[in-house]
């Protein structure tokens, strides 16, 4: 699928960046110290079609799920699409995977653009 918008990741995670795609997934390209790029894909994150997507920036200090401080940054990724929703997406260290951290259907219409301030 074609893809529709990227957004560069905050420079504290390396040269990173995200692909927003007509064919509902969400791209996630890391460049590695080979010289080689990883990618991660978010499978089916908006149906229909992702149109935008926004690295928050870093933030620091946050509590893990069992209460533990958070001692790294924690990556993070809000998405907006063809289905009307914003989703935010976390990256899990543990699972090394994007897992979805909250759906937002709050939109009679396509969302084709997602920022943090």
């Amino acid at each position: 699928g074609s893809v529709n918008l990227i957004s560069w990741a905050p420079k504290e995670f390396g040269l990173c960046l995200a692909c927003a795609s007509s064919d509902e997934t969400i791209r996630v390209l890391t460049h590695n110290h080979d010289d080689s790029w990883g990618a991660k894909l978010i499978p089916t994150a908006h149906k229909t079609g992702v149109n935008a997507v926004s690295f928050a920036p870093i933030v620091t200090g946050g509590v893990t799920e069992s209460g533990a401080a958070e001692a790294a940054p924690i990556m993070r990724l809000a998405s907006g699409g063809c289905d009307n929703m914003v989703k935010l997406w976390r990256f899990s260290d543990e699972k090394g995977e994007w897992e979805a951290e909250a759906e937002l259907p709050l939109h009679s219409d396509w969302v084709r653009d997602v920022a943090f301030a």
